[in-house]
């Protein structure tokens, strides 16, 4: 296969289909003549996916490239030759674009400004959606259809941005105010689910609304126990039901996030939370907002999680200094030991750091597991043998001092250098979405470093990422933390 981006590291599979297997036409779907009109304008483009995450793998076959000529993109699934798998299955998983929020983060669409069409059969006659693309970002109306034409999905989009939800699979127009545990859903009724017993039930997806001063509009700040403390208020009422939260949307298998039950405002009944692969994670029982018995909990091995991740501070003068680490996941080592207010130190110039008791420190450690993987967008791939020397020169174009450097290096190299290859990406902002940290006061300057890394047998290909992107000039109060994550890449072509 040519030209294929990979936009996750999990394992890549496929699924066959065939599209003869009905006589349904879909909405919008294409004739044999108008296939014909569009040769010389439309790119048709394969694309499969990665099991549970639905992310897409887009390429093409063509030699064609992505000329001015072309205004329009089809993506349709890679058929499969597996004799295991049932060639009349229809390819539901093309439906992952809508995990993605509809942006094709690849670079065959760097200069592409058009309409992106996507079908469930390679033949084109049943559509998943249809939309403009403007700088790899949706722009305008959005439908999005099951395959017998139902239109589940109906929003409006500007600059990659959801501007409006007309229709959809679970609630997006939801904010919440996690001090007053206040959630305002605006189509309530829409979403509102009552069984024959009069059961409530309400599925929330990821909100539409961004995250603005005390509204944490996530669907991570609804499971954080300071927000059971006060009674969760549904629309401005205390709620008795069911909230169901949801990974990205597929409608024919849905990824549950969290179960919580509530009477009259309070927890009630037995509380579940599911990671992104789908296991149970933690799994609760209340009575009136009282924590009775903790079921199961899973237990994480020290190579899953974030590992070693350090924070030094460097005051322009000595100062009491304040550090929260939000982590969506679970916090599992810290030292010292973190408190439910953050750590509260006095940091010197040099960077010295000391407790309420006086007891002195270099920096403050966490270690940590979360719920969502890191994507290997793009990276370096480096001989196991060459790690150190690029790592020193990384790290120094990045903006670590020599001692960080040191220290950084010498916690992973035992781990890497013998490997014959070595995956390397530097996670920016999915690291700080993953790991929020506030320092009161307010740094000037905060460098934070996530390298996020693989063993290789042999090289990939993967997008060079742009080390002078993430560089942070020291100016002032200056934050620097570091920490990796081994987490593995998979990749079949």
């Amino acid at each position: 296969m040519k030209n294929l981006f990979v936009y996750s590291a999990l394992v890549f599979v496929t699924w066959a289909c065939n599209s003869t297997a009905e006589n349904h036409t879909g909405p919008d779907a294409l004739s044999e003549n108008q296939q014909a009109s569009q040769a010389d304008t439309v790119l048709i483009c394969q694309a499969t996916t990665d099991g549970v995450d639905d992310q897409f793998y887009v390429f093409s076959e063509q030699e064609q490239s992505m000329t001015d000529s072309i205004t329009e993109v089809h993506i349709v699934p890679l058929i499969s030759d597996a004799e295991n798998l049932d060639s009349s299955t229809i390819c539901d998983f093309m439906f992952g674009i809508v995990s993605t929020d509809f942006a094709l983060y690849y670079d065959m669409f760097a200069d592409f400004d058009g309409t992106i069409s996507v079908f469930y059969d390679a033949s084109r006659t049943r559509l998943v959606s249809r939309f403009q693309l403007v700088n790899r970002q949706p722009n305008g109306p959005v439908n999005v259809f099951l395959p017998d034409g139902e239109r589940v999905i109906s929003r409006v989009y500007k600059n990659g941005t959801c501007t409006a939800s007309l229709l959809d699979l679970y609630a997006i127009d939801w904010t919440f105010n996690p001090s007053e545990s206040a959630l305002e859903i605006e189509k309530f009724s829409a979403y509102k689910k009552t069984d024959a017993a009069g059961n409530t039930t309400i599925e929330l997806g990821e909100s539409m609304h961004p995250n603005s001063g005390e509204f944490k509009n996530d669907l991570y700040e609804l499971i954080q126990k300071p927000v059971f403390e006060n009674p969760f208020t549904l629309n401005g009422q205390a709620f008795t039901g069911t909230i169901l939260g949801y990974y990205p949307p597929n409608p024919l298998l849905p990824q549950l996030y969290f179960e919580l039950p509530f009477n009259a405002g309070k927890l009630n009944d037995t509380v579940r939370l599911y990671n992104y692969w789908g296991e149970l994670e933690l799994e609760e029982r209340f009575e009136n907002g009282v924590l009775t018995e903790t079921i199961y909990e899973m237990e994480y091995s020290e190579t899953e999680g974030m590992a070693k991740p350090v924070i030094y501070l460097y005051p322009e003068s000595d100062a009491l200094v304040n550090v929260k680490l939000s982590l969506k996941g679970k916090m599992t080592h810290s030292y010292p030991t973190y408190p439910a207010e953050g750590w509260n130190v006095k940091a010197t110039q040099n960077g010295t750091l000391y407790d309420e008791g006086g007891k002195e420190y270099y920096a403050l450690f966490w270690e940590g597991v979360s719920q969502t993987p890191f994507t290997y967008s793009e990276g370096f791939v480096v001989k196991g043998n060459e790690t150190a020397l690029f790592l020193e020169n990384a790290l120094d174009v990045i903006g670590l001092t020599r001692r960080e450097a040191n220290e950084f290096i010498m916690y992973w190299l035992p781990q890497m250098e013998n490997n014959p290859y070595n995956l390397i990406h530097f996670s920016t902002a999915e690291y700080a979405d993953m790991a929020e940290l506030t320092v009161t006061p307010k740094p000037e300057s905060l460098l934070r470093v996530m390298m996020v890394w693989s063993p290789l047998e042999k090289p990939v290909e993967i997008p060079q990422q742009n080390l002078y992107d993430l560089h942070v000039e020291r100016m002032g109060f200056t934050v620097v933390e570091w920490g990796g994550k081994r987490q593995e890449f998979y990749q079949e072509f």
